[in-house]
């Protein structure tokens, strides 16, 4: 009985590429994903600096009301101990 499956040559093992997009459409298919993701995050982005954008707008729009009815309150009450003062 001899071991016929001993003497034949083996294959060689193949490696697998490292990388499997060399062809058009996997290219195409991978650049479109990106692109899909990259516009989406964008869009996130911008959505989360426009409500900042907004809260910081009230808060100074508020700010300077206060502000201004601050000095406008200080203005009357100066005139108005002014125009006691000189009676």
């Amino acid at each position: 009985m001899s071991n016929s499956t001993a003497l034949q040559p083996q294959e060689p093992i193949k490696n697998p590429k490292s990388c499997s997009y060399k062809n058009f459409l996997s290219c195409i298919c991978l650049v479109t994903i990106l692109t899909i993701f990259c516009i989406a995050e964008l869009a996130v982005m911008t959505t989360i600096f426009a409500v900042f954008a907004s809260f910081y707008m009230i808060i100074a729009i508020f700010g300077g009301a206060y502000l201004l009815w601050l000095s406008a309150r200080k203005v009357i009450s100066h005139y108005t101990n002014k125009e006691k003062s000189t009676d």
